[in-house]
């Protein structure tokens, strides 16, 4: 490594190229000859090839070249320089691809399940190298004809044969490394691949959180060439992609409703690559992806329900203009759910109604409606917490995805309502004139008093922006009209609230 660090590290006046050669015999010698298969030591040979290569890669490749011809237990290794050089050195390897699969594609055909993860990674990697090349806006494209032909060659074999392999890891890096090929190959082979490619990916993505993880990026790559391509129309039709969406929102529910530590930062990942593949189908199909969510909502399923709250959560800021025209249904559904007893769907739809505010999608009675649940969950109290009969009957009906309420669920609930509450109050200025003075009335009821230092601390933050003269002819020219006796204490501690601002604020010394 030290070696590794000094080649690297070498002006590319000093780095004379039989001084590399011999350094470079050396790397592949302790590689090839090793009778111990020693990780580290393997690993410091190839970092010192790489580094070699940083300098002088035609004579890096061509000390490798020689292991690729003939049986021999070190072209695993060989493989494996091959991709950490084209991820370390991507603008000097991708014009060199072509001599590399030139060699590679007679023995791929050959290669066995145990060796084929490793071939599929170097491919994975020499296709990312390929589209940093074509991202760098000083390169030209990268392929010629025989290049092309070559990678269609490969993508055909990964696709029919390695695919559907029995083993799990072929399988998975098979998927991975054409997650990248999608959009090198070109457009009628990736028309005629999709059939078989999707269902496989979808499969994947039912895996555990590290397969999950790699095939919904890789579907989320060939949704991308398939439908946003500039090269043509989309591939699919939405109800072709009916399918797709149908298997994944159960998924994106199991992601947002993990609460184990050793799961958060891989199901946000996965999250993360579900919500992009909704949202380029979203790009390509607003309105189609809308409507489709919205029926989702009104389903009896409540996996799917909760990962369509979530999904229109994030792709509403996305979609924003695309998806206006429907902002009267998605209030509506939203006002539909508001007594569902689950308490997956109650905290989807806590997060939902933020994010709608936060973008003028609430107003009037509805955005009343959308307050005082959020209020009415504040209000969770300890001693809820620890009573059993508040979790009875609360369980998702879908016990494939394992959506048990917990009390750790409970008290997440009452956090993002109280959250969005603060965030209501304090960020966003449109919700003024529904907060105030309507959170007043919520103090009052008994139901809520949990929530009362919450809603005092909102009280709080309207009352640092409001126009407090404005409110005082507002609520004098209520106060004849108003016969409840409730909304006139309403009223009443409305206007102190507002003589008090006033009178602090004309209390201060002027400069």
């Amino acid at each position: 490594l030290v070696m590794a660090s000094a080649v690297r590290a070498l002006d590319r006046l000093d780095a004379e190229r039989e001084f590399l050669r011999k350094i470079a015999k050396i790397a592949t010698a302790e590689i090839v000859s090793s009778k111990d298969f020693n990780v580290d030591w393997q690993r410091a040979a190839a970092t010192l090839l790489v580094a070699i290569g940083s300098h002088d890669p035609d004579l890096m490749m061509e000390e490798i070249f020689l292991y690729f011809s003939g049986p021999t237990s070190a072209l695993p290794a060989m493989l494996q320089i091959l991709a950490d050089f084209a991820s370390a050195e991507a603008l000097q390897f991708t014009p060199r691809l072509k001599d590399v699969l030139l060699r590679v594609l007679p023995i791929l055909g050959s290669v066995r399940d145990g060796q084929r993860p490793v071939f599929a990674n170097a491919l994975k990697c020499w296709c990312q190298a390929a589209w940093v090349y074509i991202g760098d806006a000083s390169s030209g494209l990268p392929f010629d004809d025989d290049v092309m032909s070559f990678m269609n060659s490969v993508f055909e074999l990964l696709l029919k044969v390695w695919t559907g392999s029995r083993d799990l890891k072929v399988r998975l890096s098979s998927v991975e490394a054409l997650g990248e090929m999608v959009g090198l190959v070109t457009r009628s082979q990736l028309k005629s691949a999709l059939p078989r490619i999707i269902p496989t990916m979808l499969d994947l993505c039912k895996k555990d959180q590290e397969v999950a993880f790699t095939a919904a990026h890789s579907l989320h790559n060939l949704l991308n060439a398939s439908l946003l391509s500039e090269s043509g129309p989309p591939l699919l039709e939405f109800e072709e992609l009916a399918v797709v969406l149908i298997t994944l929102l159960p998924l994106v529910s199991v992601n947002i409703s993990k609460d184990e530590r050793s799961y958060i930062s891989k199901g946000l990942k996965t999250y993360n690559e579900l919500q992009h593949c909704f949202l380029v189908t979203g790009l390509a199909y607003p309105e189609d992806l809308c409507m489709f969510l919205l029926s989702k909502c009104r389903s009896k399923d409540e996996a799917s329900i909760v990962g369509a709250l979530g999904t229109i959560k994030h792709l509403l800021p996305r979609l924003l203009e695309s998806w206006h025209t429907k902002q009267t249904l998605l209030v509506e559904i939203v006002k539909s759910l508001l007594e569902e007893q689950s308490l997956g769907i109650r905290m989807a739809l806590a997060e939902l109604i933020v994010v709608m505010a936060s973008h003028c999608y609430l107003s009037g009675h509805s955005a009343e409606l959308a307050v005082e649940f959020l209020v009415g969950h504040s209000a969770i109290t300890d001693d809820d917490l620890n009573d059993i009969n508040t979790l009875k009957n609360e369980y998702f009906q879908d016990k494939r995805f394992e959506m048990k309420i917990s009390l750790a669920g409970l008290s997440e609930l009452r956090a993002v309502c109280e959250k969005g509450l603060l965030l209501l109050a304090i960020t966003i200025p449109e919700m003024e004139l529904v907060l105030w003075p309507f959170l007043l009335q919520l103090i009052i009821p008994k139901k809520y008093t949990g929530a009362v230092a919450t809603v005092c601390k909102c009280i709080t933050e309207l009352c640092r922006g409001i126009n407090c003269r404005r409110q005082i002819h507002y609520i004098l020219s209520l106060m004849p009209q108003t016969k409840c006796p409730v909304l006139r204490i309403c009223l009443l501690v409305c206007w102190c609230f507002c003589i008090i601002h006033l009178l602090g604020g004309n209390s201060l010394p002027r400069s």
